[in-house]
């Protein structure tokens, strides 16, 4: 029965203890969030238009963020919907023109960014790669 009682007090105490940490938290000066600016990108890949955007921090010549979006239609420039069905497609809402889903998968993605860091990265050879992206995308661009 004490333990039970011992447990009981402990469960009680739990939520006051974790006020006081957060209280704690709360009065501890944080680091002001790293300040990024957002640069697009426009590429063709596998017949299909992406619009890559990274995330460079100016002040610490940093590349922060990357990411390839959603591919979007050649000839409307629309972001296509994925299809339900037995076949993954790629469809454009406005013209129709439909693509395989291998043509927009992970790798497809991963080569827009890579080719979008690479180029950003040959242009302002003073900026470098952040360690917080993907190790694939540092090694592929």
């Amino acid at each position: 029965m004490r333990t039970l009682t011992r447990l009981l007090e402990r469960f009680a105490a739990a939520p006051a203890a974790a006020e006081n940490e957060a209280a704690a938290a709360a009065e501890t000066p944080s680091a002001p969030p790293l300040p990024t600016r957002q640069v697009e990108g426009r590429r063709e890949f596998h017949g299909l238009l992406w619009r890559p955007v990274l995330g460079v921090n100016d002040d610490e010549k940093l590349v922060v963020a990357a990411r390839a979006g959603l591919p979007h239609c050649v000839r409307c420039e629309r972001a296509l919907t994925l299809a339900a069905g037995p076949r993954e497609l790629w469809t454009c809402p406005s013209c129709g023109d439909s693509r395989p889903g291998s043509d927009a998968d992970f790798f497809a993605a991963e080569a827009v960014i890579a080719d979008d860091l690479r180029e950003f990265i040959s242009g302002h050879p003073d900026f470098r790669l952040a360690p917080t992206l993907s190790a694939p995308q540092r090694a592929l661009a």
